[in-house]
């Protein structure tokens, strides 16, 4: 699924990752542009994959004559070594009925290189937000059980983020191909309507 550019690392034990779940209002995108640009991270590969819709176009963080004219496809792969972070921008949706599998390679490229966090931004329908989200800010956060040990006092201490409410889905029972009864409890009562992947990706990883 990773192509990696020349000269460049085999893993990336020891990094945060972060990419976006392609979601209403491209939330998730928008924000990967920012942190794209403001630390100046540079191309490291892409994920090549069939689950996505094939795009290719000039590169949007290019600047002055000598980058002027490269390419980038639709999922690129940017880092830092200073940071130790690694950022997805992925520019298309998923090919209809394949984001199972498009989860379940992620999360094995995930395993594989060995990263030490993970944070998927999304977003979701404003109209789907219960009264007790309707004041205030509207940042939420979802954390597993493992983050939740080692995070969770500087998410809700330090940060004064608020934990996404959990919520029965009026829409089913199900997520994908898993039944109820396969959702790990971390994952149950979950809803993020306009998400994109970020619940099947929780629910798989």
């Amino acid at each position: 699924m990773y192509v990696g550019c020349p000269n460049t690392p085999n893993d990336f034990k020891g990094y945060t990752l972060v990419l976006p779940a392609v979601s209403v209002g491209n939330v998730g995108q928008l924000s990967v542009d920012l942190l794209v640009t403001t630390l100046g991270l540079v191309r490291v590969g892409y994920l090549h994959s069939d689950c996505v819709l094939p795009v290719c176009g000039n590169d949007a963080f290019s600047v002055g004559k000598d980058t002027q004219g490269s390419l980038v496809t639709t999922t690129e792969v940017y880092y830092s070594e200073e940071k130790k972070i690694v950022v997805v921008q992925q520019r298309a949706p998923h090919v209809k009925g394949k984001q199972n599998e498009y989860c379940t390679s992620l999360i094995e490229w995930i395993q594989s290189y060995q990263f030490d966090k993970v944070i998927l931004l999304t977003s979701s329908y404003s109209h789907e937000r219960l009264d007790s989200q309707i004041q205030g800010g509207r940042l939420r956060y979802l954390a597993t059980t493992a983050l939740q040990q080692t995070c969770e006092d500087t998410l809700q201490n330090e940060l004064k983020w608020l934990p996404l409410e959990r919520r029965e889905s009026v829409w089913g029972k199900s997520v994908g191909d898993s039944k109820q009864e396969d959702i790990p409890e971390q994952a149950k009562d979950v809803f993020i309507p306009g998400g994109g992947i970020a619940k099947r990706l929780f629910v798989q990883g």
